[in-house]
């Protein structure tokens, strides 16, 4: 129904810039760490998924879940103090869990990215952050439209809004 599409979007509004915010601050600090991984050799084609990068993995996960979380909260806090229509609690903690779930897809992406460029004799540092700052920016706007699409279809069963 387009009345709620209305109601949802200006409380949306509020975590969408932190979301892709987070997709870019972890992507390249994650980025960072795997440049110095290739470099010290300690990341390559043959142990591409050693200890060392399941643990950078998780950190990934547990920060990009954290911040997450904490988005939602802001967002649900800023739009009740400054009463802004918005979705419920519940909807915030939805679409920040579920985008930042599919948007964690992009970790395994940086990885191949930054193997591809070392083995191609280029340094990964100078090309990675800013090819997975661009990717980023493209895949998550349209994992949020999709999600929105989601929610609008949650609303029916889950009190979103």
């Amino acid at each position: 129904e387009i009345s709620i599409y209305y109601k949802l979007l200006p409380g949306i509004f509020l975590i969408i810039p932190g979301l892709l915010e987070q997709r870019g601050n972890i992507a390249s600090s994650f980025a960072q760490r795997i440049g110095s991984a290739v470099h010290l050799g300690i990341v390559d084609w043959s142990k591409k998924f050693n200890d060392e990068m399941i643990e950078n993995l998780k950190a990934v996960i547990i920060m990009a879940f954290l911040n997450a979380i904490v988005l939602a909260i802001g967002a649900y806090l800023l739009a009740t103090l400054k009463q802004i229509p918005s979705i419920t609690i519940i909807g915030y903690f939805l679409f920040a869990i579920i985008t930042t779930s599919i948007a964690i897809l992009m970790a395994p992406v940086t990885i191949i990215i930054s193997l591809y460029f070392h083995r191609k004799g280029i340094d990964p540092d100078n090309v990675v952050i800013p090819i997975l700052s661009s990717l980023n920016d493209i895949f998550v706007v349209c994992i949020i439209i999709t999600v929105l699409r989601l929610m609008l279809w949650l609303s029916n069963f889950i009190p979103i809004v």
